[in-house]
């Protein structure tokens, strides 16, 4: 939210005629962004008032990205900036006098210093490029692009805040700003894109040139897209079943879930993150009794890592017992009605496991080896 308020407030501030200061007639602008953001949270009340988010503070990164990774992760977008960061300088320095030229080269020669001395060029580069966008928003005239520019420095600002700080979470140091690189670089390539136009207009006064620069963009941004397409093109199942995936057992197990009443709990097998375990909880809305549990560790904090554990051990001895009684005994003590055996389950555990599994209650639905028995009636919500 405070970026995507910021950008509001920019966007209110940088009047295409000027910037507006919070006095005369840009009171006006200043309260219109107090007013959204408090809109904004009215809202959203709800969620802020029942939402207690885990957080650990913010520390100085102890990693930070490489050029390559910042040509791929926003080459595409980033490249214009830079170049319009160039022309809002050259024009500012005016380079056709003798003086200017040595103050362009001066510049030049900075970044590339301070790259080279402090071993970090990302950070240095993002920081002149934001700070000139800054400048920019102030330099530029009537019909220049003040609000686009405001955007590119609110765009190039949110890359260069992972490159300094992160929010800590529960992630150790190796993963340490994974989270704060998502979300930044997230809403950074939104407010980039949308500021695309002006930049590339800044990047260089010259129509063939900036042609040029789109197709070369355009070009290096097309790969991903055609093979994503040229994969769907030549699939077998084609269409918008986002499902199509599944084994047959394990579709037929998310259609009899979708078909329980309101407090149904399920219990699946408990694998990894960025795997396709939870995947009936997942497809279904029937929460399961646990899921990712690192991705519970993210929001809770450190301290939920001892009820996931137990829950993960509950999980593995319910389907590894062999015994139909002490089946339902841990489902009840988990407090879930439904216990779900599809490819994966299948897989992981022996058929004499799963066959006492079977026996523990009423079978619902039956797929290919693939099966979800209720145990016990859900409690209503």
């Amino acid at each position: 939210m405070p970026p995507t308020l910021v950008a509001i407030a920019l966007l209110l501030m940088a009047g295409d005629e000027r910037w507006y200061w919070p006095t005369r007639d840009g009171r006006r602008r200043w309260l219109a962004a107090v007013g959204v953001a408090a809109g904004g949270w009215i809202t959203t009340a709800p969620f802020h008032l029942g939402f207690k988010p885990f957080f650990n503070g913010i520390g100085l990164v102890s990693a930070w990205t490489s050029p390559p990774d910042l040509l791929l992760y926003g080459g595409c977008l980033l490249v214009p900036v830079v170049l319009a960061a160039v022309g809002l300088l050259r024009r500012e320095l005016d380079v056709s006098s003798e003086l200017g030229q040595a103050a362009m080269l001066a510049t030049g020669a900075a970044v590339v210093v301070l790259a080279a001395a402090t071993g970090r060029p990302t950070l240095i580069m993002l920081t002149a490029v934001t700070a000139v966008m800054v400048a920019g928003v102030m330099w530029v005239g009537p019909g220049e692009g003040r609000p686009g520019l405001a955007l590119a420095a609110l765009g190039s600002f949110l890359f260069l805040v992972p490159e300094v700080v992160y929010v800590a979470d529960g992630y150790g140091d190796q993963l340490h700003r994974m989270n704060t690189v998502f979300k930044s670089y997230i809403q950074g390539w939104v407010f980039l894109a949308a500021a695309l136009p002006v930049a590339v207009r800044w990047s260089t006064p010259r129509r063939w040139v900036r042609t040029a620069l789109l197709v070369v963009m355009v070009s290096a941004a097309l790969p991903h897209l055609v093979s994503v397409g040229l994969r769907q093109g030549r699939s077998s199942n084609l269409g918008v079943d986002g499902l199509a995936w599944m084994d047959a057992g394990d579709r037929a197990i998310v259609e009899a879930l979708r078909e329980q009443p309101p407090g149904a709990v399920v219990i699946e097998a408990v694998g990894g993150a960025y795997t396709e375990y939870g995947r009936l909880s997942a497809a279904t809305g029937v929460p399961a009794y646990l899921g990712w549990a690192n991705h519970e560790m993210v929001w809770r904090g450190p301290e939920i890592l001892t009820e996931t554990e137990g829950r993960k051990d509950l999980v593995n001895r319910l389907y590894s017992s062999g015994d139909p009684d002490e089946v339902r005994k841990l489902a009840a003590s988990a407090g879930a009605d439904l216990i779900a055996v599809g490819s994966l389950e299948l897989r992981a555990f022996s058929p004499g496991e799963l066959a006492a599994v079977a026996a523990a209650g009423e079978i619902l639905v039956e797929k290919d080896g693939a099966f979800l028995v209720r145990v016990s009636e859900p409690s209503p919500e």
